[in-house]
């Protein structure tokens, strides 16, 4: 326990209680209208943004533009409440919102699509001016030369990309970011923060394995795709096991996910497993916020619910504008408690 994140776990466990009930999100996904979404939204604590962007945006883009101002602003706060020596370890958390930039900003270059500042977090200074000449770039050529002496983007990638493939890069800069999450997490000598960030990065990697194995890729090369990790050897059963529905079931075991999840993706319905795989993450994320522990375990816990809660947000709100609501299916849920 670390008394100096005491003001700064006591704010954030008041923005969590900000996070949309169970109610709510069942109203959104019943509303047959991006209108009646927003109009949700506006009545909830994502009204200040809703309203703001409602000068300049209507439907589903002001959608887009109110989740994304939401989230930098919480990122911004949260940096701001720390303690001084604390942002070392946000800016490795604030990753996962770089990489999401990243992706953003390159698949919209792959498709010929205008990108918007307002659309990026830019919640890190050192990679926000990157991201902004990124997203000014006249394509993914230019994108390349900009990404030139980057630690996650080798020759090879950076090759593909000028072809019109960001995928390596992406790829790359994932690594990166779970290298320095990993090698972060176990200096911190923080406990809680060591039992959320592995059961990421253990989720993230038996979806890795279980699609590769799917696509009949070789066990030497599943492992050198798979990001780094705490205990590397703990997937050594599943990458060895002797057809993907063995290895649906070890997985299943080690994540704690459903037997009926499980059977459904050996039916071919992988997209069943990982959303369960991903509800059993919430699950795990919420009891650990239920512990009073002071320490940078509890503002990730947080910011991961946060930023599951807008993701399934987005989902409801593209679904209901292009008429797929039904296909959502299981694949949004509540991640609050209550």
């Amino acid at each position: 326990m670390d008394l100096r994140y005491a003001y700064a776990n006591a704010r954030v466990k008041g923005m969590k209680s900000k996070l949309l009930p169970a109610a709510k999100v069942r109203e959104l996904l019943a509303v047959d209208s991006v209108d009646s979404v927003i109009g949700l939204l506006e009545d909830s604590a994502y009204k200040r943004e809703f309203v703001e962007c409602s000068t300049r945006y209507r439907g589903i883009e002001l959608v887009g533009k109110a989740l994304a101002l939401n989230m930098a602003r919480t990122l911004a706060t949260v940096n701001r409440i720390l303690p001084e020596h604390a942002q070392d370890a946000f800016r490795t958390l604030a990753g996962l919102w770089v990489l999401e930039d990243l992706g953003k900003v390159l698949s919209k270059k792959a498709a010929g699509e205008a990108v918007d500042e307002t659309e990026l977090s830019l919640v890190d200074d050192k990679y926000a001016p990157l991201l902004l000449k990124l997203a000014k770039a006249r394509d993914l050529r230019e994108c390349a030369k900009l990404l030139q002496n980057q630690e996650f983007a080798d020759d090879e990638a950076l090759a593909k990309l000028a072809e019109g493939d960001p995928r390596m890069v992406l790829a790359g800069a994932d690594g990166y970011y779970w290298k320095r999450t990993v090698s972060n997490t176990l200096a911190s000598g923080d406990a809680q923060l060591l039992r959320i960030n592995r059961a990421r990065v253990d989720a993230k990697n038996a979806l890795i394995i279980l699609r590769l194995k799917r696509d009949g890729i070789p066990a030497d090369e599943i492992r050198k795709r798979l990001l780094p990790s705490f205990v590397g050897s703990r997937y050594n059963a599943i990458i060895e096991a002797g057809d993907l529905n063995a290895s649906i079931d070890l997985a299943a075991k080690m994540l704690g996910v459903p037997e009926s999840a499980a059977a459904a993706a050996k039916q071919g319905r992988l997209s069943a497993l990982e959303v369960a795989i991903e509800r059993g993450l919430v699950e795990r994320v919420l009891r650990e916020s239920r512990l009073s522990v002071l320490g940078m375990g509890a503002i990730t816990g947080f910011l991961y619910l946060k930023w599951t809660e807008i993701g399934n947000i987005r989902k409801i709100a593209y679904a209901t504008h292009y008429g797929l609501k039904e296909e959502l299916g299981d694949t949004v849920f509540t991640v609050k408690a209550s």
